[in-house]
This record gives structure tokens, C-alpha cells and sequence, in this order.
């Protein structure tokens, strides 16, 4: 089945039964290096920050040293290793996706609160 826009495919998940949990804003902008893939992310609540992915570790320590950034500044994992890094009191049972609206105009939520 083919949808149209994002309001048609909450109709058929909801249709479907699926429960509703979480929605979450993002801005993306993806760039090419060489054989790398650089991603400026940015998240509600959360400094913009970089991916950089390839097909080895040695072409992202490459690109990184490039783009003049320090291979020991770097965050491993998903989004949450970069909350938990902005916000160090997180625990790993904390996490985005229990935030009903993660909008870029919502309000600071009380588990990002110190």
C-alpha cells in the first residue's frame, strides 16, 4: 500500500491498531567526503551534532581528523549517547522515545531537568 502524507499513514497505523507512543522532530543534512558520509543532526533539547559513517573505521578516523575534529571528543551509539553526553545525569533507562512530543517547540521535558 502506498500513502500520500504523513497524516494518511497515522490514519492506517492507528486503523491497524498500533498504539501511538512518540513522535520526534529532526533536521538532517547530509554531506559526501570522500567515501563518507557526513550527517549534521539536530534534535529538540540537543547541540547540533556530527555523524560521520563509512564502510571502515579508518576512512571515518580519516574524515573526522579532516574536518579538524579529535577522534577522542567522539560519541559512539544513537541519539541518546548524545543526550546522555548534553545531559549526564540520564540514566540508560532514560530515553527520547518515552517524551510523547520531542517538537523543536516544546518545552525543556522534566527528564532532561536537572
Amino acid at each position: 500500500m502506498n500513502v500520500d502524507n504523513f497524516e494518511e499513514t497515522i490514519a492506517i497505523l492507528e486503523a491497524a491498531g498500533l498504539p501511538y507512543t512518540s513522535f520526534q522532530e529532526s533536521k538532517r543534512e547530509t554531506w559526501r567526503l570522500g567515501d563518507a558520509e557526513i550527517v549534521i543532526d539536530e534534535w529538540p533539547w540537543l547541540a547540533p551534532y556530527i555523524e560521520i559513517e563509512a564502510n571502515d573505521e579508518h576512512v571515518v578516523r580519516e574524515t573526522a581528523e579532516a574536518l579538524g575534529l579529535s577522534w577522542g571528543d567522539a560519541i559512539f551509539g544513537d541519539v541518546m549517547a548524545a543526550y546522555r553526553a548534553q545531559y549526564p545525569h540520564l540514566t540508560p533507562f532514560d530515553t527520547i522515545a518515552s517524551i510523547r512530543n520531542v517538537t523543536f517547540d516544546s518545552p525543556l521535558p522534566d527528564m532532561l531537568k536537572k
